[in-house]
C-alpha cells in the first residue's frame, strides 16, 4: 500500500507520542499532532499540529472538524502511551474512519464499565465494588477481609490510585483517589500481590496478533508506581499461554475490534487476573522504545498500516534482546546539581536516556507514574548485563539534593514507634547492647546468655581514639570504592531477614527488605542481601536488588544441598547484582533447625569450585579466625566479613574487634576486610577501620528504623552515621578513608592500658 498520499491525526505529542509521529512519517505519511500543550515536544516533529484537550473527546473533535475543513480530509487517526483512546474512537467514528467502536473505547476507558464487562463474559477479575462514599468502601473491605485497592474509575498513570490494608488506610485512600476522579463514584477491589505483566496486541476483527509480553516493577507502596519493565518476560512458556488466553478473553469482552489493545494483568501458579485493558498501544517506553529495541520490529509502524486499512502484521523477531526500562527516582530535597555526561548514550548497551528533572525542582517521594525524574533504557543479549550496563550508566549521573529533613526528629519517631510494635521480642534500648534481649531467639537477641552479643557491644566502649587538633583539614571524604562502586561511607546494612519469626511479624518481609534496600541506596550505599529460610520469603530477595539496580551483594547460607545456594545465586544474578557471598558460619544457626533446613560446613575444595563458578566479587562472612581467613584468600574469596552473627551461633566466641588486627596481619592487602557486630557510631565505624577494616557492616539499629519508618528512617540513620564519621575524621585530622586504615596508633584501647598500669 502506498501510504505517501495519506494524512493521519496523532492524538498525543508529548515524548512518548514522539516515536509514533516518526514511524508514520517514516512510511510517508502526512502527521498531524493534537496536544492540550503549545509546547508539546512532539509538535516539532509532526508534519502540523493542533491545540486540542486530548482527554476531551468533544472539544478534540470540534478542532479536528475545523482543520479538515480548512486543509482537507485525514484517514487515520491514533495514539499510544495515552488514555485518549476515546478521543480516538469519537475521530474515527465521526469520520467514518477504522478504529475501535464507541462502545468498545468506553468500556476500556472506564474502569467500571470495563469490569462490568469483563463480569459477563466471565473473565478473571478481582473481586470488586463501585462505591460512592467512604462506609461503601468499608462495608467492601470487611466483607472481602483482605488488602484492597481504591482507585479512580477514569485516569491514568496510576494516579489516584493506593493500597489499603488496614481499616485505617481507607480514609486517605479515599480522600485521594476522589482527588483525582473525574466521576462522582470511585472502585474498589480485591489486591492481588502475584507477578505483573503488560502486554501489547493488534486486533482486526476476530483476529488477535499479540507483540510483546513484559514484566512490570512495581514500587512505593501504597501507591503504585511502575518503577520498570523487562522485555521479554521471564515467566514460563505455560504461564504466556495463559495470560495471553486471559487477555484475548478480555479484549473480546470490551469489543475491541480494530487497532490496539494493551493489558496489565497478573499471574501466579494457579490463576490469571486481568487488572485493566486499554484500547492503545502500551506507554512508560514500551510499545515505543523497548518492544523495538527487543525485537528490531516497529510496532509503531504497524499500528499506523493497521489504522490506514492494512492488515495484521505475522510478527517475526528480527532480534533476540533483552531490554530493560528503569524510571530514574531521586531522594527527596531540592535538586541544586545536574552533571550528566555527554557520552552516556556511548556507554555499552545503553539505548536510551529520557532526564525531566531540572535544577530547583523539588523532588518528592514518588505517589504515581508521572514522579519521575526520568528514565533509562539498556539493551543486552541477557538481562544481567542489561541491568548491569543500567547501574553503571546511573552511577555516572550526578544529582545533588539539598535535603532539609529533620533526621533527629524522623529517628525520635522511628524509635518510637518501633517500640510499640516490637515490644514483645526487642525493647528498642537507646544503646542496643544485648542486655534486655539475652537469648531471645527467635527474636534479636545473643543465643544462650547473650554474652556474645553483649560483650561485643561493651568491648567497642573500651576502644577509644586520640584526637589530634594541630592541622588544617576542615573538610573530609567519607566516600570508598568497593565492588565496583563508589559509595557515600564504608558502610553497609548487614544481611537481615524474618520479620514474621524474628521481627515479631511487625512488617511483611517485603516491606522490611524494601526498607533496608532503598533506604542504603538512597543513602549511596548498599544493603547485603540475606538468606531468608522459607521459599516465600525470598521471593521478595531478588525483587528488591532488581527495585534497587542491584546495589547488593547476595549471601546465602552454606546449605547441605549445593544446588540450593546455586539457585538462589542464578535469581540473584539475573536481576544485577554486585556481587556473591556466604554466611559460613550459619552452620545450625537455630532459626533454621527450626525449619528444617540443614546447613553444614563445606571444606576448601568446595568453596573453590564455588567461587570460581561465577568469577566476581565474592565475600565469606563470618570470620573469626586467622586460619580460617587465610584459607578464604586461598579459596578465591574477594571479600571476607569479621563477624559472630551478632551473638547469634555461640555465646564463647572471640569478639570480632578483638580478632580483626590478627588478622589484618595475617592477610593484608590480599583480600578486602569488612567487619559487623555492636558498631553503633560513626565513632565505632572509626574504631574498626584504624584497626584494619575496609568497611564496616549494621544491622539490629538499622533493622529497627526499618520497622518503625521504612526506608527513609533507614536512610536518615545511614546519614546520620555517614555525619559522625565526617567529625570524626575532622577530630583525627584524617581527609579520606583511606587515610584512616590501619592506624591503631591513633587507638587507645582502656582495657588494655588500666591492666599495664
Amino acid at each position: 500500500m502506498d501510504y505517501k498520499n495519506q494524512r493521519i491525526l496523532v492524538i498525543g505529542a508529548g515524548e512518548l507520542q514522539i516515536p509514533l509521529i516518526q514511524a508514520a512519517q517514516a512510511l510517508g505519511v502526512f502527521v498531524i499532532a493534537s496536544d492540550q500543550n503549545p509546547k508539546a515536544l512532539g509538535f516539532t516533529h509532526a508534519d502540523a499540529y493542533i491545540i486540542a484537550d486530548t482527554m476531551d473527546p468533544a472539544s478534540s473533535l470540534l478542532a479536528i472538524q475545523k482543520y479538515v475543513a480548512e486543509k482537507g480530509m485525514i484517514h487515520g487517526v491514533v495514539t499510544a502511551g495515552t488514555d485518549a483512546s476515546l478521543t480516538v474512537a469519537t475521530i474515527a467514528h465521526h469520520f467514518n474512519l477504522l478504529g475501535h467502536s464507541l462502545d468498545a473505547a468506553s468500556n476500556a476507558s472506564n474502569k467500571a464499565l470495563m469490569r462490568k464487562a469483563f463480569e459477563k463474559a466471565e473473565v478473571s477479575i478481582p473481586q470488586y465494588s463501585q462505591i460512592k462514599t467512604l462506609d461503601e468502601a468499608l462495608n467492601f473491605f470487611r466483607t472481602i477481609n483482605k488488602a484492597c485497592v481504591l482507585k479512580p474509575i477514569s485516569n491514568m498513570g496510576a494516579r489516584g490510585i493506593s493500597l489499603v490494608r488496614t481499616e485505617k488506610d481507607l480514609e486517605t485512600a479515599f480522600s485521594l483517589a476522589t482527588k483525582y476522579s473525574k466521576e462522582q463514584s470511585l472502585l474498589i477491589e480485591e489486591f492481588i500481590d502475584a507477578h505483573e505483566l503488560s502486554i501489547d496486541a493488534l486486533v482486526k476483527g476476530e483476529d488477535i496478533v499479540i507483540t510483546g509480553i513484559g514484566d512490570r516493577i512495581i514500587e512505593y507502596p501504597p501507591y503504585f508506581v511502575e518503577t520498570g519493565h523487562i522485555m521479554p518476560s521471564s515467566i514460563s512458556e505455560e504461564w504466556k499461554e495463559r495470560a495471553i488466553i486471559a487477555f484475548k478473553e478480555g479484549i473480546k469482552a470490551l469489543g475491541l475490534s480494530h487497532g490496539a489493545a494493551k493489558a496489565d494483568l497478573k499471574i501466579s501458579a494457579d490463576k490469571t487476573w486481568i487488572i485493566e485493558i486499554a484500547g492503545r498501544l502500551s506507554g512508560g517506553f514500551m510499545s515505543s522504545h523497548t518492544y523495538p529495541f527487543s525485537t528490531g520490529i516497529s510496532l509503531h509502524e504497524e499500528m499506523i498500516k493497521l489504522a490506514l486499512g492494512g492488515e495484521l502484521p505475522q510478527i517475526h523477531d528480527k532480534k533476540n534482546l533483552v531490554s530493560v526500562e528503569r524510571a530514574i527516582i531521586l531522594p527527596e530535597g531540592k535538586i541544586t546539581h545536574i552533571d550528566i555526561p555527554s557520552n552516556i548514550l556511548e556507554q555499552e548497551y545503553i539505548s536510551h536516556l529520557s532526564f525531566r528533572a531540572q535544577i530547583g525542582d523539588i523532588v518528592i517521594s514518588p505517589k504515581n507514574n508521572i514522579d519521575k525524574a526520568g528514565n533509562i533504557i539498556a539493551t543486552a543479549p541477557t538481562r544481567e548485563l542489561a541491568h548491569r550496563a543500567i547501574h553503571k550508566a546511573l552511577q555516572s549521573i550526578h544529582v545533588h539534593i539539598e535535603d532539609n529533613s529533620n533526621i533527629d526528629l524522623l529517628l525520635k519517631e522511628s524509635y518510637s514507634i518501633a517500640k510499640e510494635k516490637l515490644k514483645s521480642v526487642c525493647n528498642v534500648c537507646p544503646y542496643c547492647d544485648g542486655l534486655w534481649c539475652r537469648g531471645k531467639i527467635p527474636g534479636v537477641g545473643g543465643v544462650g546468655t547473650g554474652e556474645g552479643f553483649i560483650q561485643s557491644y561493651n568491648r567497642y566502649r573500651d576502644i577509644k581514639f586520640i584526637p589530634q587538633y594541630i592541622h588544617s583539614i576542615t573538610k573530609a571524604d567519607t566516600s570508598i570504592e568497593m565492588f565496583g562502586q563508589k559509595f557515600s561511607m564504608p558502610v553497609f546494612v548487614a544481611p537481615i531477614a524474618g520479620a514474621k519469626i524474628n521481627y515479631n511479624d511487625s512488617i511483611s518481609e517485603l516491606d522490611l527488605q524494601r526498607a533496608f534496600f532503598k533506604g542504603a541506596y538512597q543513602a549511596g550505599t548498599l544493603a547485603f542481601a540475606p538468606d531468608p529460610g522459607a521459599a516465600e520469603a525470598f521471593i521478595n530477595i531478588p525483587k528488591c536488588i532488581l527495585e534497587n539496580y542491584g546495589h547488593s551483594i547476595a549471601t546465602m547460607k552454606p546449605r547441605e544441598n549445593l544446588e540450593f545456594i546455586h539457585d538462589r545465586f542464578r535469581q540473584c544474578l539475573e536481576v544485577g547484582v554486585l556481587g556473591l557471598g556466604c554466611d559460613i558460619d550459619a552452620v545450625g544457626l537455630k532459626t533454621f533447625v527450626l525449619m528444617g533446613q540443614g546447613t553444614s560446613p563445606k571444606p576448601l575444595a568446595v568453596w573453590k569450585d564455588l567461587i570460581n563458578t561465577y568469577k566476581m566479587p565474592f565475600v565469606m562472612k563470618g570470620i573469626l579466625s586467622v586460619s580460617d581467613a587465610l584459607l578464604a584468600v586461598e579459596a578465591g574469596a574477594t571479600h571476607i566479613i569479621v563477624s559472630s552473627h551478632g551473638g547469634r551461633i555461640g555465646e564463647s566466641f572471640p569478639i570480632p574487634i578483638d580478632m580483626l588486627p590478627m588478622i589484618k596481619k595475617a592477610v593484608g592487602d590480599k583480600i578486602k576486610i569488612l567487619i559487623d557486630g555492636s558498631i553503633r557510631s560513626g565513632s565505632d565505624v572509626i574504631k574498626a577501620l584504624l584497626l584494619g577494616a575496609d568497611a564496616v557492616l549494621i544491622g539490629r539499629p538499622i533493622a529497627i528504623h526499618a520497622v518503625g519508618g521504612g526506608s527513609k528512617a533507614v536512610k536518615a540513620y545511614l546519614q546520620k552515621i555517614q555525619s559522625e564519621i565526617h567529625a570524626q575524621m575532622i577530630l583525627l585530622g584524617i581527609s579520606t578513608i583511606e587515610e584512616l586504615k590501619n592506624h591503631p596508633e591513633y587507638i587507645l584501647d582502656q582495657k588494655t592500658f588500666y591492666n599495664n598500669l
